[in-house]
């Protein structure tokens, strides 16, 4: 892993290379390092993104003494012991910006500030100018290796938060969505006739008179449900859009009134009707959207169904790419059902599917998606994970599934167990590979005696379980 590399070359740095210039960045730095970051703060709170997260008082009481710390201290750690807290301070500043949610490109621009301001304090220093060089390479070097560290921590947090958000919504069920969407759309409409009854009976309504739609529980559920609730976020700004339309037409209607009830007041109502009319719709096409995704569920074990699965796997593929981190496809297959369905009747086979996608979805994280692959067949797509700990998840499954006792009705039970083929996603984009060499591996399991999980072949490694 690159922060491993990262932690070498800064172990090499601090224990055995040059201490005679690291103690003189170190003097120059430590004095002046209040000054570089006035200068950095003064600037990065001169960009318009900054606002979002920093403000001159936060900047003034508590950030720049903690940074100016962090900045004093970055050149000073000698031993093993020290380095190692200096990498993990280095990573927790990764998962603070994460944390936050500081876009990556704030995070680029204040390292870049903070070496400039850095290097200059080196060639205004009065050393020899071949010191000045090796001093400036030494210290962009290391910065390097920082920004690396926190570079790592911060995407594995914000993908973690990423996966942990899509695992969320993919749990709620459509219904209950769908039926939470027209509870609000009744109360966009309910807050329309109260706030033009008002109108009519106040000749001079103000603002204190009626509450705004974007104070409202329906506000309320824009901003705090929509964004958890909905996998569309260009959904909630659209949404957040109409209500201040919504609110404006509101005020506008409510200078017409003071007026008198003439035509530019009811204009303004109509005006008022036709935008509360606009979000009624957006949550009308909300609801028949996830009406559809219900007809995505399986309806025997209640798992999705392939309608979603090339959404999914397409999403951890981009995901895999753009982060480094390959995801695992573990296809399940149990065994002998054919002989399930032949001796004991299909709602017994029924009741033995049932279970085993119970006993699935219990065994595998939160980040991960368990679907119905047709049949007797499940597949489960692993968020994130390299090939031993799907080869754990997999075995910990199947295992399960062979202690159960799957209960058939009428006081009889039967012993099941299931074959796992695994395939880890090997960064080719196309990732139907992947599907199929799952279903290879679980090929193999099936003619190597069943009961058993089996990952797809690889020129260093295979790995089987009895």
């Amino acid at each position: 892993m690159m922060a491993d590399t990262d932690q070498i070359k800064l172990q090499e740095t601090f224990m055995t290379g040059d201490h005679a210039l690291l103690d003189k960045i170190a003097e120059i730095l430590k004095p002046n390092a209040a000054e570089v970051i006035n200068i950095f703060y003064s600037e990065m709170l001169g960009h318009p993104d900054v606002e979002l997260f920093l403000d001159s008082e936060v900047v003034a009481e508590r950030l720049t003494k903690i940074v100016t710390k962090w900045l004093a201290g970055l050149f000073d750690p000698r031993t093993e012991k020290e380095i190692a807290a200096y990498v993990e301070r280095q990573r927790e500043i990764g998962r603070i910006h994460a944390r936050m949610n500081i876009p990556m490109h704030l995070v680029v621009d204040g390292m870049r500030l903070m070496r400039r301001e850095v290097n200059k304090l080196m060639i205004s220093a009065d050393i020899e100018g071949d010191v000045i060089v090796q001093a400036i390479v030494l210290i962009n070097e290391t910065l390097d290796h920082v920004m690396s560290l926190m570079n790592e921590s911060y995407m594995k947090d914000l993908l973690q938060h990423e996966r942990n958000l899509q695992s969320f919504k993919m749990q709620v069920p459509p219904l209950s969505l769908a039926m939470e969407c027209e509870k609000m759309r009744s109360f966009v409409y309910d807050w329309l006739n109260r706030t033009v009854l008002l109108f009519y009976e106040t000749d001079e309504p103000h603002i204190g008179q009626w509450t705004s739609l974007k104070r409202s529980e329906f506000g309320l559920w824009v901003i705090h449900k929509i964004p958890i609730l909905v996998q569309d976020p260009k959904f909630e700004t659209r949404l957040r859009r109409q209500v201040k339309s919504i609110d404006d037409a509101a005020s506008k209607a409510a200078v017409e009134r003071a007026k008198g009830i003439g035509e530019q007041f009811v204009s303004s109502l109509h005006t008022l009707t036709d935008r509360v009319s606009g979000v009624a719709w957006a949550l009308s096409s909300l609801i028949d959207e996830t009406l559809k995704m219900e007809s995505g569920l399986d309806t025997l074990t209640r798992l999705f169904n392939r309608r979603f699965l090339p959404t999914v796997v397409q999403h951890e593929t981009e995901l895999s790419t753009k982060h480094e981190s390959p995801f695992g496809i573990l296809l399940f297959d149990i065994d002998h059902f054919k002989n399930v369905n032949d001796t004991h009747g299909h709602d017994a086979g029924d009741m033995v599917l049932r279970q085993f996608a119970e006993i699935l979805a219990h065994n595998v994280r939160a980040n991960d998606y368990v679907f119905r692959f047709g049949g007797e067949e499940f597949l489960v797509v692993l968020g994130d994970v390299v090939e031993n700990a799907a080869f754990d998840i997999a075995e910990k499954a199947r295992t399960t599934v062979a202690d159960a006792t799957f209960k058939i009705g009428s006081g009889k039970s039967l012993d099941i167990t299931t074959s796992v083929g695994i395939a880890i996603h090997d960064g080719h984009p196309d990732y139907n590979r992947t599907i199929k060499r799952s279903d290879e591996a679980l090929y193999s399991a099936k003619h190597g005696g069943r009961n058993r999980s089996v990952i797809s072949p690889r020129p260093e490694m295979v790995k089987l379980s009895a």
